[in-house]
């Protein structure tokens, strides 16, 4: 019954998936002309050629089959982004012991279904009257918290399905630059793209998949349970515990993609921060000791001033009036 009212949903997953892929083959011939232009430049500029006897044709060989092998990259990008999306999910799924996947508006559908079916049975089993108010009250709060946990888990895997789609295809568009020396770290910046979102999506598939069927059982045995004060207990720990997994779930997407790119994650507690990365500890340190030669260096430039300002009055002091009168200085 719920299908029915996610079908924006449905719609947006969809429209998201057909711009991402109509957006690659509208980039796919830029690109080309892109790479050509780029490919000459990184031939012009290239100085061996010039004026090294040891610059043979072979050279030139080797930067066309790099072009050309870029080039068979942009024609086909739209395949390869499709063949890892599905690698991530396949992986995820076996990680999670579950041959299907539900989609973010399936999970959503069967959720809701089980979640009202129990909230159906406790509110059927006390009257509409003043006394029982404090039960209903507390089977809404419950509802409410519920249904914040699924759709959180139900966000978390659309938006890590959006963000492959995202930002795997129009990555596309730092490929030209690997053919050109001075340039060619922005296209390794693909790479670390495609990995950190697939990662990110094989997460969130794996744990879909591991509790996905727990979440069914757990309110589908809860709507046929009999309605009293306990029944109201249990699906209150049952809703808490789903935000619990939600949270669960943000948090080991994330951590999955900064173990691919290096970054840090802060989730407020000091025992599961990820730590600095080397580079980041080692950048920190020289500009502490970069820092500090300056520091130094104005202090020692100070002290030799100082020390040259102290000798001269010194001298000043030392020779007798009338010599410094017929020297020219100024009689202290």
């Amino acid at each position: 019954m719920a299908a029915e009212g996610l079908q924006l949903l449905v719609d947006i997953s969809d429209r998201l998936e057909h711009a991402v892929f109509d957006s690659i083959i509208n980039l796919q011939d830029p690109m080309m002309a892109l790479i050509v232009i780029l490919g000459c430049i990184a031939y012009a500029t290239t100085f061996e050629g010039y004026f090294s006897a040891s610059y043979s044709v072979s050279n030139l060989l080797i930067k066309l089959l790099q072009i050309g092998f870029y080039m068979w990259l942009i024609s086909r990008w739209d395949m390869i982004l499709s063949v890892l999306l599905e690698s991530a999910e396949n992986l995820g799924k076996i990680a999670g012991g579950s041959n299907s996947l539900k989609s973010p508006a399936g999970l959503i559908s069967d959720g809701v279904d089980k979640i009202f079916a129990c909230y159906a049975q406790l509110v059927s089993g006390f009257p509409s009257s003043v006394s029982d108010f404090f039960a209903h009250l507390l089977a809404a709060v419950a509802l409410a918290i519920a249904l914040y946990g699924l759709f959180k888990i139900a966000f978390v895997l659309f938006m890590a399905n959006a963000e492959f789609l995202i930002l795997g295809g129009l990555s596309i568009v730092l490929l030209p630059f690997a053919v050109l020396r001075f340039t060619e770290s922005i296209a390794d910046k693909t790479w670390g793209i495609l990995l950190t979102c697939s990662m990110k999506v094989m997460v969130a598939v794996f744990m879909v998949c591991m509790v996905g069927d727990s979440i069914s059982d757990a309110f589908a045995s809860l709507s046929v349970a009999e309605a009293n004060e306990q029944s109201i207990s249990s699906l209150l720990l049952a809703a808490c515990s789903l935000v619990f997994l939600s949270f669960l779930m943000g948090q080991a997407v994330e951590f999955a993609g900064a173990m691919t790119s290096g970054l840090s994650v802060n989730t407020g507690n000091i025992i599961h921060a990820v730590t600095p990365s080397r580079g980041t500890v080692m950048g920190a340190g020289n500009m502490v000791l970069s820092g500090a030669k300056r520091g130094g260096g104005i202090v020692l430039k100070g002290a030799e001033r100082a020390g040259r300002a102290a000798s001269d009055y010194a001298e000043r002091k030392i020779q007798p009036w009338w010599f410094r009168s017929r020297s020219g200085d100024t009689v202290l």
